[in-house]
């Protein structure tokens, strides 16, 4: 194995050595009577996403809402999967970009988000 974010698979007929891709999480926290547009946030918010981080090495995004459950620490959960690190890196170096993503959190949410990044060590293969 290369690197701890390879994985090494092997087949009658070939080796293959697999980057295993890096992720970044936005987690909004669960507050009473805060606003949250969730319609906005998939649909408009989502669309400058792609727009602006897909060149960077974004493969990937999924929401989960755990709006209803008053136990949870989070309203909302993103998970952005990327190439590799360094493309995640790329994408929040700050810059015009990662400005205007930011700007747009004040139209849908009142809720400061919390962050998290880490690379994944291991994966389902579908």
């Amino acid at each position: 194995m290369s690197g701890p974010s390879e994985l090494l698979y092997l087949t009658p007929v070939h080796l293959h050595i697999v980057t295993m891709p890096f992720s970044t999480y936005v987690a909004y926290p669960n507050k009473p009577g805060s606003r949250f547009d969730v319609e906005y946030y998939t649909t408009k918010h989502f669309a400058v996403v792609d727009k602006l981080w897909r060149p960077l090495g974004l493969q990937s995004w999924n929401v989960t809402s755990f709006d209803g459950d008053v136990t949870a620490p989070y309203l909302i959960l993103t998970q952005f999967i990327w190439k590799d690190a360094d493309a995640a890196a790329k994408a929040y170096t700050p810059g015009p970009a990662l400005d205007e993503l930011f700007a747009n959190i004040m139209i849908y949410t009142d809720l400061a988000p919390n962050q998290f990044k880490g690379e994944q060590i291991a994966s389902s293969l579908y």
